[in-house]
């Protein structure tokens, strides 16, 4: 994950590696669903749907290290203490 903007905790992840020419960058704050498709995924945000071609594990992984990243940050920000 990549962390785009520390004050609000925003995260983004890739769907496959950055530099692969496919690769598309999701919000991870916005991700509101993941429906499987097999070897596809369809990810549900609040206002449009979009299908990747990864499945639907790598995305709960890449949704899972984003909220363990929110919770070490909220622990080392002085202004949580």
């Amino acid at each position: 994950p990549l962390l785009v903007d520390p004050s609000g905790r925003l995260f983004f992840f890739p769907t496959l590696s950055h530099e692969h020419p496919e690769c598309i960058w999701i919000n991870a704050a916005k991700v509101r669903r993941l429906k499987d498709l097999g070897r596809k995924t369809l990810v549900q945000f609040p206002k449009d749907d979009l299908e990747v071609d990864i499945g639907i594990r790598s995305l709960r992984m890449q949704l899972k290290r984003c909220d363990l990243l929110t919770e070490r940050l909220g622990k080392t920000d002085p202004r949580q203490r």
